[in-house]
């Protein structure tokens, strides 16, 4: 008996039926495609809490054990410091109204009162039906209306949104270590080319997003040590508010490169600039040394101090830069999180792959040597922000 020979790699469809199966991955490939790109902002601001978490995760594991509960621990510890600055954002809100109170109740009762007279003048049913309709007609009923739907639905998608992202995380801590075994066994061995290119990547991928949550608290850290520093030898009536909150603040600015940082500064500069001339003008020397203070001092402690010891794996701080600010600019605030990915992608198979492409060489003979330039002299040389890598290992 004879058997069929056939020419081309083994992945190619060799028959009909596997023509058709082939055509059903095709499919299911172009449904996670389309799912991806509608909740493409959920799931790479998902990857950044899951890279970021990792670190926490496996060492809870550690001593907890059970990949399950582990996870759980681990998303709120990493979940709960974003809780309670949500919660200290709340509590300004909460205290800026109540300040305002007499205003706001002499303008709301200015605004209900007519409405209330004709309430209390309903009567019969048909009179409560004609009331409900004229009231839904009135223009400012209407307008109030829209923007209490409106603030719901945002709020609910907030909700959804966050939903998603935790239990997205929640599964990728619990379950990575049987995917990647899946991915060896199934898909690639573990010395294949595409194996040691995705191990790559998510290494890259680990150090920058822990990298981009450890910068952060130790911004927020230096931040509080600073205001609450500036408070306790400031002039009478120049202290500044809120310093754990705009502390929190200052750390969660350093999101957006460059800018962030400097956004914060300069509204509590604005405060502390307005105290003072409408106060003692002479007094206006504080808020020059506030600014002296961050701009030149916590900038440069971040920029020259923090980031050296967070920088740990070959990813140029400046070329990652550029990409948080292109991201951005191209999808907006998901871009900040995407962005990384897409870039981590482009470096390894350009440090990995493409070289053997371009000389001809065996793709599974071994990791090529790096011709990159150095990440530790890109960052003495560099000027860059304080979105970067972090700690190998991770």
């Amino acid at each position: 008996m004879s058997t069929q020979s056939h020419s081309g790699p083994d992945w190619l469809p060799q028959s009909p039926r596997r023509a058709f199966w082939w055509a059903v991955a095709a499919l299911v490939g172009l449904l996670l495609l389309w799912v991806g790109y509608r909740y493409v902002g959920t799931f790479a601001l998902g990857l950044f809490v899951y890279y970021a978490t990792r670190p926490v995760n496996k060492r809870i594991e550690e001593r907890l054990g059970g990949a399950g509960r582990s996870a759980m621990v681990s998303l709120f510890a990493v979940v709960l410091p974003f809780i309670v600055i949500l919660g200290l954002v709340l509590a300004t809100v909460v205290s800026a109204v109540v300040g305002l109170r007499s205003t706001i109740t002499g303008q709301f009762g200015a605004f209900v009162d007519p409405y209330l007279d004709s309430l209390a003048g309903i009567q019969t049913p048909q009179q409560a039906v004609d009331y409900v309709q004229t009231l839904l007609a009135d223009a400012t009923v209407q307008s109030g209306l829209d923007a209490i739907l409106g603030t719901v639905g945002a709020l609910g998608g907030v909700v959804y949104q966050t939903f998603l992202i935790a239990a997205f995380v929640y599964f990728l801590l619990r379950d990575d270590s049987r995917l990647v075994a899946w991915f060896e066994r199934e898909v690639a061995e573990a010395d294949s080319p595409a194996n040691r290119y995705l191990r790559a990547v998510d290494l890259d991928l680990g150090s920058v997003y822990y990298g981009q949550l450890l910068t952060i608290f130790a911004v927020i850290v230096i931040s509080i040590v600073l205001y609450v520093g500036l408070n306790l030898v400031a002039p009478p009536g120049m202290d500044i508010p809120q310093p754990v909150l705009f502390a929190a603040l200052t750390g969660v600015a350093t999101f957006i490169p460059l800018i962030g940082r400097g956004i914060v500064y300069s509204i509590i500069a604005a405060y502390l600039s307005f105290v003072a001339v409408t106060t003692d003008p002479v007094l206006l020397w504080y808020p020059l040394v506030f600014l002296f203070l961050t701009f030149w001092g916590l900038d440069n402690v971040v920029r020259y101090v923090v980031r050296p010891r967070l920088a740990g794996r070959d990813v140029p701080a400046s070329l990652l830069l550029f990409t948080y600010l292109l991201g951005g600019g191209l999808w907006g605030w998901y871009g900040i999180f995407l962005a990384p990915l897409l870039f981590v992608l482009t470096w390894e198979f350009l440090r990995v792959v493409f070289p053997r492409l371009v000389r001809g060489e065996p793709l599974d003979a071994g990791t090529p040597p790096t011709a990159m330039p150095s990440t530790q002299a890109t960052l003495d040389d560099a000027d860059t922000d304080d979105v970067g890598p972090s700690p190998k290992g991770t």
